[in-house]
């Protein structure tokens, strides 16, 4: 009885499913709909009808978009066993690419975000890890410091 967004909600509460990418695949075709899908976290929004070739490219990219981060090493490996319980999987994934250097556009464009939710996802880090700057986090994620604020 619930629509998908309410079931894509539902399913970011249980334990373990919070980090898996959803991707929306529905009729509802409008503007309003797709914004408000891709807000609430969804990976992707595909509108019926679709092209088999265009969604099959899509979970393409997004499977080896997650091959390439996991490949990747930008952070420290201290840094990321210590932050798996404070991080989840989705700010890991973002917390890799700013370690590397990468930009909230270049974020949104590896992980097929929008740049703005990117900008959202990297805000929290900060939060989370109490870093004033996007250099500061990006060397407390290499391991370069030790805590935020300064310090070695």
């Amino acid at each position: 009885g619930m629509d998908g967004y309410r079931t894509f909600e539902e399913i970011g509460k249980l334990d373990g499913c919070r980090d898996i990418p959803v991707i929306f695949l529905t009729a509802l075709t409008s503007t309003e709909h797709e914004v408000r899908g891709i807000r609430l976290g969804a990976a992707d929004y595909i509108k019926k009808p679709f092209e088999c070739e265009n969604l099959l490219a899509r979970l393409a990219g997004r499977i080896e978009a997650g091959r390439k981060l996991r490949q990747k090493g930008g952070m420290s490996i201290a840094r990321r066993e210590s932050l798996k319980g404070l991080l989840s999987a989705r700010e890991m994934a973002v917390a890799e690419l700013v370690a590397e250097g990468r930009s909230n556009q270049e974020i949104g464009g590896e992980l097929f975000f929008t740049e703005r939710y990117a900008g959202n996802i990297v805000s929290m880090i900060h939060q989370k890890v109490g870093s004033g700057t996007r250099k500061e986090l990006k060397q407390y994620l290499r391991g370069e410091i030790d805590r935020t604020g300064g310090g070695e």
